[in-house]
């Protein structure tokens, strides 16, 4: 059954195509055929039926009135009509070939009238649903917030004009009907109205136009604060991230945020009470922290669309203990931006305080990444860059500074890494580098700086003091180290080769050996 019961039909839907109007040509052609043979064939039935032996004279001639003839008397009498056979009463063979055609020809027809039907009724079908799709969409259309600010906007705009035109037709029929109009004051134009008399654009656009215009425009130029306040302006960190423009401020006041923060735009994060000390190692006592909800989630999450610069605020994992949650780093870096100024990193169930990969760039000034399980800073993956400052990488379960699978630590000045598990910094896999500059890398349990694996480490104006086993150390081939005017003290083997490493990669010049014991002072870098 064809659904003819839609709404109007758009003018830019189908039409039909070319192979229906060839249909529709091929459908008349096949009814004048019929006709024709519907013609012959009864002209044929109306011979067969006067006399199939005599001449063919159709049954509408034989009553005729008989003509006139002349007829001798010695004419023999006509003999009386012969009575038809069952032979005689057939059908001709043209005939029945008539109507065969006849048939075959109706059965075409019928067969090109049920494609042309389902044909139409597909077309029904998809204006049915066009027109269901775009009633659905008006409905969209008319629940929508910036949709119901245009048409409050464009109605309001009639409503004034209408309003301005009642008073205009009010005003002209006043003075139509005052016996003494008051003289025309002719106003002087503004520049707008002599640059629109100027201009060859469309002259006095309607109201409702300008209306829509302005209405959109204002809703598009609708500009977020650029100072967020928590918990003043909004309740949460993350909240207040979602809503700030671009490089936007969110204000934190001191407290704690049990919350976990995913930066995927350019935010700006700091504490309300925030100390600077620009003499000092390490970051100052901090008035905000933000602690991770549960146990295996991130305190801080910058994707690779995100850039973050956060300062004064204290980084860790949760607290709470579970044997099934994964741990992880107190702040994640994935390819994204992150600049640290004056924070503190990590926890005692955090697996480390940062953890910069995919490329990431990170930036960190007095920062303290302390008591982690496993490593303070952990950089990896090719493109994965750092620069550090004043940073204090110290009594971790494992590694301070550790870089592997291609990262760089571009400079690092006046670093910290003292009395961690392992290794104070652990430079792992070709391509990985690291730049230490006027670093302390004392009384770490085995190693000061470690290098292994074909990595490179330069190291200038450092203090190597009472490491338990070596200051710096090679494995395997293909690393090396360059040290320059640095101090070496303490009863611990200095350099130090292991695995295929040859000391002639490890390049040490103006370097002083003292070798010290545990009552001994820490030297100063540089001496």
């Amino acid at each position: 059954m064809i659904n003819k019961s839609c709404c109007s039909i758009p003018t830019s839907l189908p039409t039909i195509d070319q192979h229906n109007m060839a249909l529709a040509s091929a459908l008349a052609s096949a009814l004048s055929d019929a006709h024709a043979t519907m013609a012959h064939a009864k002209v044929h039935e109306d011979y067969a039926a006067a006399d199939p032996f005599s001449s063919p004279v159709p049954p509408s001639k034989q009553n005729a009135p008989p003509a006139t003839v002349f007829k001798p008397t010695n004419a023999t009498p006509p003999s009386p009509p012969r009575t038809p056979t069952s032979a005689d009463k057939r059908e001709p063979a043209s005939t029945v070939a008539a109507r065969r055609a006849l048939r075959a020809a109706v059965e075409r027809v019928e067969r090109r009238c049920a494609r042309v039907e389902a044909v139409v009724a597909s077309r029904l079908d998809a204006l049915d649903a066009r027109c269901n799709e775009m009633k659905s969409m008006m409905v969209k259309l008319a629940e929508n917030q910036p949709t119901k600010t245009c048409l409050d906007a464009v109605k309001a705009a009639r409503e004034a004009a209408a309003r301005s035109e009642a008073a205009a037709r009010q005003a002209q029929k006043h003075a139509q009907e005052s016996p003494s109009p008051s003289p025309k004051v002719e106003r002087r134009k503004s520049l707008s109205d002599r640059l629109a008399a100027l201009s060859p654009l469309k002259k006095n656009p309607p109201v409702e136009e300008d209306a829509l215009v302005a209405a959109y425009s204002s809703y598009q130029n609708q500009e977020p604060p650029s100072v967020s306040k928590v918990p003043n302006d909004f309740a949460t960190i993350q909240g207040a991230i979602d809503a700030a423009e671009d490089d936007g401020l969110v204000i934190i006041s001191p407290g704690l945020y049990r919350e976990a923060l995913v930066v995927a735009r350019p935010i700006k994060l700091e504490a309300a009470e925030c100390t600077s000390d620009d003499e000092g190692i390490g970051a100052p006592l901090t008035t905000v922290t933000v602690e991770a909800p549960a146990p295996g989630s991130r305190a801080l999450l910058v994707t690779a669309a995100g850039s973050c610069t956060a300062r004064g605020i204290a980084w860790r994992c949760s607290t709470e203990v579970s044997d099934l949650a994964r741990p992880c780093a107190a702040v994640g870096v994935k390819g994204g931006r992150l600049a640290l100024e004056s924070c503190a990193v990590g926890s005692a169930s955090a697996l480390s305080g940062v953890n910069a990969q995919r490329g990431a760039t990170l930036s960190l000034l007095r920062v303290t990444g302390a008591n982690c399980r496993h490593t303070g800073v952990l950089l990896s993956g090719a493109g994965t860059t750092a620069t550090l400052e004043r940073c204090d990488l110290s009594e971790n379960g494992a590694h301070g500074l550790e870089i592997q699978d291609a990262a760089k630590v571009e400079d690092a000045l006046r670093l910290r890494c003292a009395h961690n598990a392992l290794f104070g910094v652990f430079v792992s896999d070709p391509g990985s580098s690291a730049r230490l500059r006027r670093a302390d890398l004392s009384r770490n349990r085995r190693c000061g700086v470690w290098v292994q694996s074909g990595a490179a480490c330069d190291v200038s104006d450092a203090t190597f003091s009472k490491n338990g086993e070596h200051g710096v150390a090679l494995s395997e081939d293909k690393s090396s180290a360059v040290l320059r005017r640095c101090a070496f003290a303490g009863r611990d083997d200095h350099l130090a080769c292991f695995n295929g490493a040859a000391f002639s990669s490890l390049d040490a010049r103006d370097c002083c050996y003292e070798p010290g014991d545990e009552d001994s002072p820490r030297l100063e870098a540089g001496l």
